[in-house]
This record gives structure tokens, sequence and C-alpha cells, in this order.
């Protein structure tokens, strides 16, 4: 069984040599073996070299044609006599890019035994210090987060659209109210190395600019989406109001991504499959120029080509069984989302969860308008019973509240306060204009020099009454 995969570019300028050097690295330093260099004796190019040491198999192949190159190392052992492990890294070179597929497969010996839980290798972490990552889609794969900047909102359109050709998913934690992702990027960037970027936008103003630009496919208030390359836009979105803490979102993203690419197709030339088939080919091909008449050694060469063109037909019909299945998940969800309740409008939520808190508000002020027995008033305090408030329209307006009420005009303290929330000023002669989230709908007049100590109450009623009530 399939437990962990990734596939990623390396720094422009190694090879895939280097890989396979990086390999026998991580096998001669790994805790649970002990490889030797002097073990890795009379390599020869072209064929499956094969070395058993301390119970353990290590198979390595390099091998190239008139355009690409190929290295790949196959690790396989017993663990306890319950647990067969293969690890397979292969790294496929072209003229373009070195990219490269580690994939951790597991299998239970013996009946009753639990599949362990799936850990990044550390050969991922090996890989980015030592040789470094690549360039993918206009990112760098890396163990630290990307930082967008105000004036990125194109480029983070063209990422979550698809339409950077990056090969691994993005991962996108929009901003707060407050400004802040609702995650640790760094942590979560160092968890997902290897796996997924991971992209910080930088304020709710830019959030709002994406969402003109990107039809309202961005993440937005806090949640974070998961974007898959090639899919245009298809997301899958988790909001921080459904987990505990800002950790078990982080580790929820981690295991959606991690998961996914384990049922991924893998990039067929950067398969041990594919190797096995290059080795066979060049065999072929070799023998045909030498003109051996040997058929023992023709049928040799058949056989090995005929069982690695079979390992890639049983992959792809497990790969087409899951798709199976994926589809009629996707299909029921599309479903249970047609069955809701109400349908979501046009309007962007200025926070996570904003229209969700203003029905509840809503059906909570008019279930007293019907019949205390009646059916209507059981579905509405059936929905009140399972549907509670986020409690984020309460914390805001405190806020206001306690930037504005103890001032008496409007100073860098307070705008500092309000612009955290979401406000942007602009002067306009004889008043300042404050405006919520980028909205003209929502603008509120603010007097330049306060004419009694009133005024800024005044304006946090004002400004409360028109955004909560």
């Amino acid at each position: 069984m399939l437990l962990w995969a990734t596939e990623f570019p390396i720094r422009s300028g190694c090879t895939s040599d280097d890989v396979l050097l990086l390999a026998k690295k991580w096998l001669i330093g790994s805790p649970h073996a002990t490889w030797l260099p002097e073990h890795f004796v009379d390599e020869v190019a072209g064929v499956v070299n094969t070395f058993n040491h301390d119970g353990q198999c290590v198979e390595t192949v390099c091998i190239e044609d008139s355009n690409d190159a190929w290295s790949g190392l196959r690790h396989s052992w017993t663990e306890n006599k319950e647990r067969y492990w293969i690890t397979e890294i292969v790294a496929h070179q072209t003229i373009d890019r070195v990219l490269v597929s580690i994939q951790v497969q597991c299998e239970l010996l013996r009946p009753g035994l639990k599949m362990p839980r799936s850990r990044k290798p550390y050969i991922v972490k090996q890989m980015l210090d030592e040789i470094g990552g690549g360039i993918d889609g206009g990112l760098l794969v890396s163990d630290r987060p990307t930082y967008l900047q105000e004036t990125e909102v194109g480029d983070a359109t063209k990422l979550i659209l698809g339409k950077r050709h990056n090969h691994l998913p993005i991962i996108y934690a929009s901003a707060k109210w407050n400004g802040e992702p609702a995650i640790d990027a760094v942590r979560l960037a160092q968890w997902a190395s290897g796996m997924a970027h991971v992209v910080v936008e930088p304020s709710r103003f830019f959030s709002f600019a994406l969402a003109r630009s990107s039809d309202r496919q961005n993440a937005y208030g806090g949640a974070v989406s998961v974007y898959w390359p090639g899919q245009g836009g298809n997301q899958a979105r988790l909001l921080p109001t459904d987990y505990a803490s800002p950790a078990r979102l982080a580790t929820a993203v981690a295991d959606l991504v991690r998961q996914a690419l384990v049922g991924s197709r893998p990039t067929p030339e950067c398969t041990w499959d594919h190797l096995l088939e290059k080795v066979s080919v060049a065999r072929l091909e070799s023998l045909r120029a030498s003109g051996s008449q040997q058929v023992d050694e023709y049928i040799k060469v058949f056989d090995s080509e005929i069982a690695a063109k079979d390992a890639r037909i049983q992959r792809a019909e497990s790969e087409i069984m899951r798709l199976k299945e994926e589809l009629q998940r996707i299909a029921a969800a599309a479903h249970s989302s047609r069955a809701g309740i109400i349908k979501v409008g046009k309007e962007q939520q200025f926070y996570a969860d904003e229209a969700q808190d203003v029905v509840i508000k809503a059906l909570e002020r008019s279930r007293e308008q019907f019949f205390r027995e009646g059916r209507c008033r059981d579905i509405i305090e059936d929905i009140l019973s399972v549907n509670t408030p986020s409690g984020q329209q309460a914390e805001i307006e405190e806020e206001i509240k306690s930037a504005l009420n103890p001032a008496k005009e409007l100073g860098k303290r307070e705008r500092k306060a309000l612009e955290q929330i979401g406000f942007k000023f602009t002067n306009d002669g004889k008043h300042i204009k404050a405006i919520y989230h980028s909205d003209p709908r929502y603008t509120f007049i603010v007097q330049k020099t306060g004419s009694d100590w009133r005024g800024m109450r005044n304006l946090a009623s004002e400004i409360c009454r028109k955004l909560f009530k």
C-alpha cells in the first residue's frame, strides 16, 4: 500500500546523479540501517544493480538516452517480520529541469496488524537542505512560506486559478479581519515542505482585490484553501471555526495534502517501473545492435519488459478504481450541497461565517413571531440548536468601541486600531472618510477635530449599528 508520495523539481544546475548520491547518503546515515559507502561498489550504468546487506536490499539504476537521463534507488526491508517497507526515489532529468519522485510503500505480513501512520521520509529535508528545491510555477520549493505583497494580486490570481503551471499544490492562507493568518504559516511550511507551497496573503484589502480578479474563487476571512495544480481554481477550503486550535487546522491541511498526493497519478517518466522499462529497452537495443542470435537473452529481456508494463497496468487499474470512488464521493457531496437550506449569494463575507452569524441573528429575532407550538417555530428552534454564532461580530464591535469611545479625535492610535479591523481612510477636504473593507456602501464621515467628547462615541455607535444591527 502506498503511504506517502510526492514529486518536486530540484535546484537548477543539479543532475539526476546528484539525487542518487544523496539517496545513498540518506541510507548510510540512517539509524535504521548499517549501510556503508563500500557496500555500493561495482555499480554499472544501464542495468539494475542489486546490493544486499543486513537483511535489506538496495537496487540502483542510472541510465540515459539521447535526450534525458534517469537515476533511481529502491530500498526494501522487513520490520520485525510484520511490515515490508519499500522506498523508491527516482530522478528524471530533462533539458529544463530535474523532477524527483519519492514514494513510501508498506505491506502487512500477517493479519490483524494496523497500517502505520505515514511520515515524511527524512531524505526530503536532506534534499531541500543539501541540493535545494527548484522553481515551480514561479515559487521556490522550500520549507518556508511565501508572503505575498500588496502589489501581487495578479500573481496570486494566476496561482489560485491554476495558470502558473506549478507541479505542487498551493496552500493559501488568507488574512483574518486583523490582517493575520489563522495558522502558523512557518510551521505549516515545514510540515508541507516538498509536498506543497504555503502562500500567505498580506491583508484583507488584498483579499478583496483578489476576489474581484479571481471571480471570488479565493479563500478569505482566515480560511485556508488548497488549490490543486492544473485544475483551474478547484479547491478544498478549511475554516478556522471548524478546528479547536490553529495547530489542529494546520494538521488537517497537511493531512489533506498528503492524502491527495498519495492518490494522485505520478508522472509516468518519474517512476521505478519506467526505469525498469528503460533498462529493458536499452538491453534489447544492445542485443539487436550486436546481431545476437541468443534466443534466451531475447526472451529474458522481453519478460523483464512485460513485467514492467504489467506493473504499470496494475497501478493504472488501481488508480481507475480510486478515481471512481472519488467521483462517487464528490457526487454525494454535491448532492448534499444542493440540498442545503439556503443558497450563497454574491456578497463576500468580511470574516468567515459572517453570513451564518447574520442568518442566526435573524432567526433568533424572528422566532417569537411564530406560533409557539407550530411547525415553523419547531424548525427554527431545531436549526438554532445546531448552529451557534461564531462570536467574531462581538469581538470586532468591542475593538471598535475600545478604539473610539475614550478618544476625543481620530489620532494615530485610533487609526491603527481601526485599520487592523479592516478600515481604510481617505482625506476629503474638511472631513476624513473611513471605509470598511474598501466597500463604499460602508463609508463613515469622521470630523478632523472633535467638537465635543461625544463625537467619537457617537461614531462608534453609528459604525456598530450599520455593520452589526
